[in-house]
């Protein structure tokens, strides 16, 4: 896909996602991934929308608590993987229209993000109640499963904007009367 196109669909998913329920995950304190919640199935399975922000970087390679086919909605990835029952590390590049398939025994990491990446995620209902990174020395850190309903507590991307928009505006209105002597200075 050439970039006009990648970048048209970048806004088109950006403007659809405006008022979804979002999750930013972050890796070392700064953006990776934004999580969007888009539906969820009678079966429990569910439906996600993820805007890639970067790539997993140095982080250790890590398991996923569910099953999953995500498929690559515009940009692509390039990944790092191996299943726990065959060593062995092997890279693969995806791009618009590919498939991934993740499985709890597949171990991956994200190491380059191709342009403005989006998938579209069907996640199976059911999950495992932890999931693990391996660092350098092979142990494993035990990380919780979020719950099901992780979309119920999160802010829309356009709430989480407000919400900052707020927050400054107030932040700004305490300094003015901080600095205009209406506020006791300690």
């Amino acid at each position: 896909m050439d970039t006009n196109h990648e970048t048209i669909y970048h806004k088109a998913l950006f403007a659809y996602t405006e008022k979804m329920p979002c999750k930013t995950i972050e890796v070392n304190g700064k953006p990776y991934l934004r999580r969007y919640f888009k539906k969820q199935h009678e079966d429990g399975s569910q439906e996600w929308l993820h805007q890639f922000l970067s790539a997993d970087g140095e982080r250790h390679i890590h398991s996923h608590p569910w099953a999953a086919v995500s498929t690559i909605l515009c940009g692509g990835y390039t990944e790092e993987y191996e299943f726990t029952l065959r060593p062995g590390k092997q890279q693969i590049t995806l791009r618009t229209g590919d498939k991934n398939v993740i499985t709890p025994d597949r171990l991956h990491r994200i190491i380059e993000v191709h342009g403005h990446c989006w998938t579209h995620m069907l996640v199976s209902a059911e999950r495992l109640d932890t999931w693990h990174f391996i660092n350098e020395a092979g142990e494993k850190e035990i990380m919780q499963t979020s719950k099901p309903d992780w979309w119920r507590h999160e802010l829309t991307r356009n709430g989480i904007e407000a919400k900052i928009n707020l927050m400054f505006r107030v932040q700004g209105e305490l300094l003015e009367h901080y600095q205009n002597g209406s506020i006791l200075k300690v």
